[in-house]
């Protein structure tokens, strides 16, 4: 019968057992048959009484009196059915990945408590909007209601305790409890409840494992917890998910601009829409505050905004407003205050650089520490998502944090502390790009050149990890480029040391455009410095790359200059390179004589200051050039004495460069059968060290090697390897070797010297 209760089902059994009709029923109760239906359709109240009444007339021996005490009670609960869900907030958009992860977690949930998940971010990211988005999809399926409680963990004053939270909890559900309760009497208490009453429970905004614990309900509920850190004690012991939130892509923060300003308005000027979201850093508060001030200034156009909020200097201020939970430099201040003093001084001393990412070693210099603790600050910083973790154990931070902690160092810090944290950390990087620079080229820059590394623990490299150093040089180009500006802005007259202590990597690596970067902005910091010695210097570096480019015009006139000024420092090794870069140059405009001199000059030098293996490669580019004006024979005796020299150092770059060398002289002589064994051993040598570049040079040499020798399909096979890699490197080379080899008449021999 449709509609019949439970109760009524029951009565309606226990009526066919004893063959009783509803009117028998009703003349044997004290109640009429009309009221008796209507009860048991649930259009009346069920009283207890009636129910024993029936319950006795069908001999049911209590059990039709249990099933309304049942009734009853689910009544009873119905009617007090908690629906503390906030509503979900406006002009929610995208976020699609994280849905769906947050839906995956509810099906694999395999502890035995409560499916608790755990949507952690920093300030402002948007874990309130997406755990209210969600949970408003999930309510439906807890007929028996929803706890909601905002534990105020990172708000102005202290965060709410977990005992007033659950007597909150308890009272909605209407279970009293005795004043003389315990914690654990009212968390059992509440457990006890929802053990048959299943809900969503979310808690917003916690500070601690320690807050929730107490709140947290056994299996059968589903937990929702928001947080500023992590709450690692989750995963272990609630078996939690943890969904970590980044910002909006560009398309959905746009998106949110439109709903909050207009569609139709966004749309008109997309360009300047996005350019707002970038400037916003993605945040969602920050978009929403745009998005505020453009609806109420309708004659606001995108484009002025985007310039206001352009200067960084005053972009907090903009994207601020009276209320801290719409304000980003108020919602990321509340995370700092939580900090101890030893964290807040690295967030405030990151705010100096960190918008590139920065390794452990670099962090704890700038902050003047040591490793241990920068590492465990670092982690602190992270676990509150002040920091966000990047590739190779690095750390860099959001650029609106980034603001945020330079205002605090700004206020915080006194000017001679500041700039003391810049001076360790360059003198850190000067340190470190000096260890790895002279695993690839050793005592390449002398004794002229010195850093003073007090106080900090730069990064080491063993002898023979040129792999690794290369690796690190890499990683480090943006920050060192970042770091020498920041030092030269805070006039510091030695920042141009950090970018001038790469040439050795540029040289090897042949990443033309940061070379010449690089030491053009080494070569501005010396001229802003008045070092002499450093203009020196970083003239020969960018002369090198130009001269390497074809410049040779304009690397000859700074060469020129440079070692003038070497000459009157008496800096013999800084001149020696100057020679070096200068024989180069006159060997590519084919003044070989000229060459030869100079580079003798550059051999003498280098002796004179105990640079072996600075001899070693002089020996090299000079047997070069002894062939190309048909001294064979010296050319190859320096040549082999470069050999001996780099093996007795064992220093495989000078060897693999010097057997390039060689066995390119064999072919200018027409000797390719001996110049096929020096090639293959610097290939071998160069594809160990991860020498790319010159393992690309070298296999030309070797296709025209093979060319020589008849060889034409395994020549062709070489010449389109070399091709892949120049390729994938992005040197221009590729494409003129693209064009020899369709040309069919390869010219391969235009190996530098």
């Amino acid at each position: 019968m449709a509609g019949i209760t439970r109760f009524g089902m029951e009565v309606q059994r226990w009526r066919r057992q004893r063959g009783m009709s509803l009117a028998v029923l009703s003349e044997k109760t004290s109640f009429s048959e009309s009221y008796l239906s209507k009860v048991l359709h649930g259009h009346r109240p069920l009283p207890l009484s009636l129910a024993a009444e029936i319950d006795a007339v069908l001999g049911a021996k209590g059990a039709l009196l249990r099933v309304a005490e049942r009734e009853e009670g689910l009544t009873r609960w119905d009617a007090m059915r908690p629906s503390q869900l906030p509503p979900a907030l406006a002009g929610f958009v995208g976020r699609t990945e994280y849905l769906r992860t947050l839906d995956a977690s509810l099906r694999v949930a395999t502890a035995p408590g409560a499916a608790t998940t755990v949507i952690e971010g920093a300030s402002g990211i948007g874990k309130t909007a997406l755990a209210l988005h969600w949970a408003a999809s999930l309510v439906e399926r807890f007929p028996a209601g929803c706890l909601y409680a905002d534990l105020q963990g990172f708000d102005v004053g202290q965060p709410r305790q977990p005992d007033a939270v659950l007597d909150e909890f308890l009272g909605a559900l209407g279970v009293a409890r005795a004043a003389e309760d315990s914690l654990s009497q009212r968390t059992a208490r509440l457990r006890s409840v929802l053990a048959s009453r299943p809900m969503l429970v979310v808690l917003d905004n916690a500070a601690s494992y320690e807050q929730v614990r107490p709140l947290l309900p056994g299996a059968g509920s589903v937990v929702i917890i928001t947080s500023r850190v992590h709450l690692s004690g989750l995963a272990l012991h609630a078996g939690a998910t943890h969904v970590r939130l980044s910002p909006l892509r560009l398309q959905e923060g746009v998106q949110l601009l439109g709903e909050l300003a207009g569609r139709a308005r966004v749309a008109a000027e997309t360009a300047s829409a996005e350019l707002i979201v970038r400037h916003c850093g993605g945040l969602p508060l920050a978009v929403r505050i745009a998005g505020e001030h453009l609806a109420t200034q309708p004659h606001l156009t995108l484009r002025e905004m985007a310039h206001q909020l352009g200067p960084q200097s005053s972009r907090l201020d903009f994207l601020a407003s009276a209320d801290e939970t719409t304000n980003v430099r108020g919602v990321i201040d509340l995370s700092y205050r939580a900090l101890k003093p030893a964290e807040a001084a690295m967030f405030r001393l990151l705010g100096l650089h960190a918008q590139t990412p920065i390794s452990v070693g670099a962090a704890a210099a700038l902050a003047g520490t040591d490793i241990a603790c920068g590492t465990q600050s670092l982690s602190a910083l992270a676990n509150s998502h002040l920091v966000e973790s990047s590739a190779g154990q690095r750390v860099k931070m959001h650029h609106l944090v980034q603001l945020y902690a330079t205002e605090r160092a700004q206020a915080e810090e006194t000017p001679a502390q500041r700039d003391g944290a810049v001076d360790r950390l360059l003198r850190w990087y000067c340190a470190s790009a000096a260890n790895a620079t002279n695993v690839l080229a050793p005592d390449w820059a002398g004794r002229a050149i010195a850093v003073d590394t007090a106080g900090i623990s730069a990064q080491q490299f063993t002898f023979d990890d040129h792999a690794g150093a290369i690796a690190w040089c890499e990683t480090e180009l943006d920050a060192i480029t970042s770091v020498t500006h920041l030092a030269a802005t805070r006039g510091i007259s030695s920042a141009w040391i950090l970018p001038s202590t790469l040439q050795p990597f540029f040289y090897l690596t042949k990443k033309w455009s940061a070379w010449i970067d690089s030491a053009s902005q080494a070569l501005h910091c010396a001229k802003a410095a008045a070092d002499d010695l450093g203009i020196a210097r970083c003239q020969q570096n960018l002369a090198a790359v130009l001269s390497e480019l074809g410049k040779t015009d304009d690397a000859l006139t700074l060469l020129q200059d440079a070692t003038r000024r070497h000459h009157n420092r008496g800096d013999d090794e800084g001149q020696g390179w100057t020679a070096v870069t200068l024989g180069l140059t006159y060997t590519r405009i084919d003044r070989p004589d000229d060459a030869i001199a100079t580079f003798t000059e550059a051999a003498k030098l280098f002796e004179r200051g105990g640079l072996e293996l600075s001899v070693a490669v002089v020996h090299a580019m000079l047997g070069t050039v002894y062939g190309r004006v048909d001294r064979l024979d010296d050319g190859i005796d320096c040549l082999h004495e470069a050999i001996r020299i780099a093996q007795r150092h064992d220093s495989p770059l000078a060897e693999s460069l010097t057997r390039h060398h060689l066995g390119a002289l064999y072919l200018h002589s027409e000797q390719p059968q001996r110049a096929l064994p020096q090639l293959d051993r610097a290939l071998a040598i160069r594809r160990i060290q991860g020498e790319r570049w010159g393992y690309a040079d070298t296999l030309v040499v070797r296709a025209e090697t093979l060319k020589a020798m008849g060889e034409h399909e395994l020549s062709v096979e070489c010449l389109r390897e070399a091709i892949a890699v120049f390729d994938d490197l992005k040197d221009p080379r590729g494409l003129e070797l693209h064009a020899t080899l369709a040309t069919t008449t390869p010219s391969f021999l235009d190996t530098e010297p």
